[in-house]
């Protein structure tokens, strides 16, 4: 099993340190070798059950050693663990019931793995899962005392990641275990990730971003610390307070996750708080805004976070997690190039910074190793070339790319040549460092002008009157505040806090109006919205379909 997953696992269990891990949640600490062995009996006690090689089992499950040791108890057994997201993730039981039974049918799953996480909630969703999976509770499968590990075929699925999707509906990424084993080791090259490191994480494990870095620590790190998603969530200054206690030295997270922090900082005015082992900050999954990288570097420096620790990446669950990696120890590096030319396909061009009509980017590095990327026209799916600043789709290659997504043609995700069409606008420099421009999805086109809505984010989110920066931009059909064509529409959906209605009508105009002077877009629409308003992913990225279907059903 040397060329999968749990090969490396085992490989990395033999050593006299295997790796350490630490639930401070509930106090519990472990270790891989444990861990490995626990799962053995698991999957001993999983084919007792009815669970046979080649089978789909979905896992709902809290991060914890229960999530862990039943995904590697899977393996063992010869399934094929699908992590779904929890039931607080997807906005209402009728909702995530829906959820399930879509998975459920899209992938055969045929049984569902979970625990506390489901128990009370099991009456309520029997209709989802009437006619599904079979579900078993952790707590009450039959112990069989003998440990199993069924031959692992390197080369056939492994493992099925249903992405959450801020922009399609959720489909279920197919990864060997030889890609897995691949995109992990990759990381823990890019990171250079040793037993020295301490790894901090809190992201939900059924998250590509939570599960990949989790695997990582087990690979390659001294300590791994885990929490759950709501102890940061909730109480984002104390998590921040503890990871600095656990001396962890790396951290994943999205892009609001560094925001939360910079908007709790004021609480360590007083209180001592010491960053300064903290030497991978890798900020991913959602686009990195410079502004972000900014503000969290400049206000953390004084508790000795360095400017280096910062690395934006990009990735996906595609790629077994990265694609691009910063180089370490550099910190981010920021141009600033005209908006209009990075609307593509076409060259980027720089542009004077802070100026209204450019934009900032973040360089999200260069390929991890084993990986290759190019830049392609995003409507003929042709390679663009070698040629550095072309603006066009960014496709990837690589033996931790997927093969494709669960029951759907290859020809949906890759190019006739086999390129993954990652539906990402970029362009690459002349040292070779990506730069995400925007989403071919994302883009919304007025009068035969393409515009990013990332753009359009990304000039209004730090307006006074915009709750905690969060608004999402989305095409819509009608006239907006223009002329009153019947063509498309940008649609600005924005939280605020404002109750005054002379506020509201002045914050409306202020949006408008820094549309206009920044991108020269007249055709919108603003919907204010109350705090906490807009959905999200499980990665905190705004959830844009469901923001559709709401406006178009008329209910804002």
């Amino acid at each position: 099993m040397e060329d999968t997953l749990i090969g490396r696992l085992e490989e990395r269990a033999r050593r006299p340190d295997p790796t350490v891990v630490r639930l401070p949640g509930s106090g519990e600490e472990t270790n891989l070798r444990d861990l490995l062995d626990r799962a053995r009996f698991l999957a001993g006690d999983l084919h007792e059950a009815g669970v046979r090689p080649g089978d789909v089992v979905g896992v709902v499950l809290q991060n914890g050693t229960g999530f862990l040791t039943t995904l590697f108890g899977l393996m063992y057994a010869g399934a094929i663990p699908a992590p779904l997201a929890l039931p607080h993730s997807l906005g209402g039981l009728d909702a995530y019931g829906r959820h399930l039974a879509a998975v459920a049918q899209d992938c055969d799953m045929r049984f569902l793995v979970t625990g506390v996480e489901l128990r009370r909630l099991r009456g309520r969703l029997a209709d989802g899962l009437d006619g599904g999976p079979v579900v078993l509770d952790l707590d009450t499968l039959p112990q069989v005392e003998s440990r199993l590990c069924l031959p692992i075929d390197p080369d056939r699925p492994g493992f099925i990641q249903y992405t959450s999707g801020s922009t399609s509906a959720p489909k279920g990424v197919v990864l060997s275990q030889r890609a897995m084993a691949t995109g992990v080791e990759a990381i823990v090259a890019a990171a250079q990730v040793t037993r020295d490191d301490t790894i901090g994480l809190w992201l939900p494990l059924f998250h590509d971003m939570g599960l990949v870095s989790v695997l990582v620590g087990l690979l390659a790190a001294g300590r791994l610390v885990v929490w759950r998603p709501a102890d940061f969530v909730r109480r984002p200054a104390q998590w921040l307070a503890a990871f600095a206690r656990e001396n962890c030295t790396v951290c994943t997270a999205p892009n609001f996750f560094y925001d939360h922090l910079v908007a709790v900082a004021d609480q360590f005015d007083s209180v001592p708080l010491d960053l300064s082992a903290w030497r991978v900050a890798c900020n991913g999954a959602e686009p990195v805004q410079a502004h972000t990288v900014e503000e969290f570097t400049r206000v953390f420096a004084r508790h000795g976070f360095a400017a280096g620790a910062v690395c934006p990446v990009y990735g996906m669950a595609e790629a077994t997690l990265a694609v691009t990696f910063s180089e370490v120890g550099k910190g981010a590096r920021t141009v600033w190039m005209d908006r209009a030319q990075l609307r593509g396909p076409g060259r980027a061009v720089s542009a004077e910074p802070g100026s209204v009509t450019a934009q900032a980017l973040v360089s999200v590095g260069r390929p991890v190793p084993g990986m290759r990327v190019r830049i392609a026209d995003s409507e003929a799916g042709e390679g663009l070339g070698a040629g550095a600043g072309r603006v066009g789709e960014v496709q990837i290659m690589g033996p931790a790319v997927t093969s494709g997504y669960h029951g759907r043609p290859r020809g949906e995700a890759f190019t006739a040549d086999g390129w993954l069409r990652t539906g990402d606008l970029g362009f690459l420099d002349d040292d070779g460092e990506l730069f995400i421009a925007g989403r071919d999805k994302n883009m919304v086109v007025v009068r035969g002008e393409n515009f990013y809505a990332e753009d359009a984010e990304a000039v209004v989110r730090d307006l006074s009157g915009v709750y905690r920066n969060r608004c999402v931009a989305i095409a819509g059909s009608g006239s907006g505040s223009g002329s009153g064509s019947g063509g498309e529409t940008l649609v600005l959906v924005v939280e605020t806090a404002l109750s005054d209605d002379g506020e509201r009508a002045d914050l409306e105009h202020r949006l408008t109006s820094t549309l206009t002077a920044a991108l020269g877009l007249t055709e919108v629409k603003v919907r204010l919205v109350e705090p906490h308003w807009l959905p999200q992913t499980s990665s905190g990225k705004v959830q844009r379909n469901r923001v559709r279907a709401v406006l178009e059903s008329g209910a804002v």
